[in-house]
């Protein structure tokens, strides 16, 4: 990465003088204790050495900014390393944005390739490193232009080329092509109005469809650093052979900012993708309390999310969430942060029912610049009196050291 870095700067030596380049590597070491490594009601316990190097990049020139990030987690498990496959995680974020023609033309890059839950409604991946996930890779390549017809408004126009690749071959990749046009007019300094269209064309093994949005919204700071932001839309899904669906969809936030907290209610409609559905709707209804005094932050926040069928519209499955973090700064060194989640899940093609609980501590302490010891322990109790599999509990142990050079 440094190379092809070194050699970008080089064919822009116009900018060489004002170019910015910053590298950080890091690693971190760590040792865990987990008693029930895979999920099941009946335990099997392991002891996990992890290496994990990383690198962040950062390099801005007047013609592009490229930012990076990676790391790869080397994780070796002494009862069961020859019965895991998918122990390791590659993480790679990569960004750029590049000025074809300033304030006119642009041109953004990014690829993510990461460890993703193969079931969307319940993150695996706060559960454990390997069980129910896959390795996806996402690349965007969206060229665009910007027009400025008066001072107070403006309208992008662009195409966006999305491809979707994931290691798990029961999963369905998917490449996506979108055109789009969107406009922004600021009615006044606390109120700005947005529109836009887009066609969509996605395709993948299974079946190919075509979606049609179009979007008109409003976001207003009523007082300050209060606002309230509505949009609304409709969308057109085309099918071959199967009759056109049509949904109306919507995204609203409220943010209100009393003088000890914040206070968040979201609610929206709008389409997910589903490793093995392609596509999914989900409802949303939540509210998130935020806290912040000298030492400690407190974020508390619940509601319902609801998961249908984009076709008929039916509702498969409801998610019932609390989650909580408090993080407190016990002095200018040492912090530890306290986690709560609770899902009450209901699948209703064939009305199951789990419970979900996790619970996690971990206490950090710098030791000396750039040199962070950390005690890690998560606690997760999955129940549910309908589906034997699904009632385990779970401890997890470890002790961190991570260094950036």
């Amino acid at each position: 990465m440094v190379v092809i870095l070194s050699a970008l700067s080089m064919m822009a030596p116009d900018y060489a003088v004002s170019a910015e380049f910053r590298m950080e590597p890091g690693i971190m070491l760590s040792e865990e204790f987990n008693d029930n490594i895979f999920l099941t009601p009946e335990k099997n316990s392991d002891f996990i050495s992890s290496v994990a190097p990383s690198i962040n990049i950062q390099y801005y020139v007047p013609l592009w900014d490229w930012n990076v990030s990676a790391f790869y987690a080397y994780r070796y498990y002494t009862r069961y390393h020859n019965y895991i496959q998918e122990s390791n995680i590659p993480n790679l974020n990569l960004a750029n944005h590049t000025r074809i023609k300033d304030e006119y033309m642009f041109l953004d890059i990014k690829d993510t390739y990461e460890k993703t839950s193969l079931d969307p409604i319940r993150d695996y991946t706060q559960e454990s490193a390997f069980m129910n996930q896959t390795n996806r890779n996402i690349l965007t390549v969206n060229p665009y232009f910007i027009i400025r017809p008066t001072s107070q408004m403006t309208v992008t126009t662009g195409y966006t080329y999305s491809n979707t690749w994931y290691k798990d071959p029961t999963a369905i990749d998917q490449t996506e092509n979108t055109v789009y046009t969107g406009l922004q007019q600021e009615l006044s300094q606390r109120s700005l109005m947005t529109a836009g269209i887009r066609h969509i064309q996605m395709s993948n093994i299974i079946q190919d469809y075509t979606q049609d949005d179009v979007y008109l919204g409003g976001k207003h700071e009523y007082i300050g650093n209060s606002t309230l932001a509505i949009t609304i839309g409709n969308s057109w899904i085309n099918i071959p052979d199967v009759e056109r669906t049509t949904q109306i969809t919507w995204d609203a936030n409220w943010t209100h900012r009393y003088s000890t907290m914040t206070v968040i209610y979201e609610t929206g409609l709008r389409f997910i993708p589903d490793p093995h559905l392609i596509t999914r709707r989900e409802d949303r209804y939540l509210v998130t309390v935020r806290r912040d005094v000298e030492r400690t932050s407190l974020i508390a926040s619940g509601g319902l999310i609801e998961y249908r069928n984009v076709l008929n519209k039916h509702l498969e499955t409801s998610s019932y969430r609390v989650n909580g973090t408090m993080s407190h700064a016990i002095t200018t060194k040492s912090t530890i942060i306290f986690n709560l989640g609770v899902d009450w899940l209901t699948d209703y093609p064939v009305y199951t029912k789990t419970e979900r609980y996790l619970t996690g501590v971990r206490f950090e302490h710098m030791a000396a610049e750039n040199l962070t010891l950390a005690l890690d322990y998560r606690y997760t109790n999955v129940y549910s009196a309908d589906v034997y599999l699904d009632n385990y509990v779970n401890n997890r142990f470890s002790v961190e050291i991570r260094k950036v050079f």
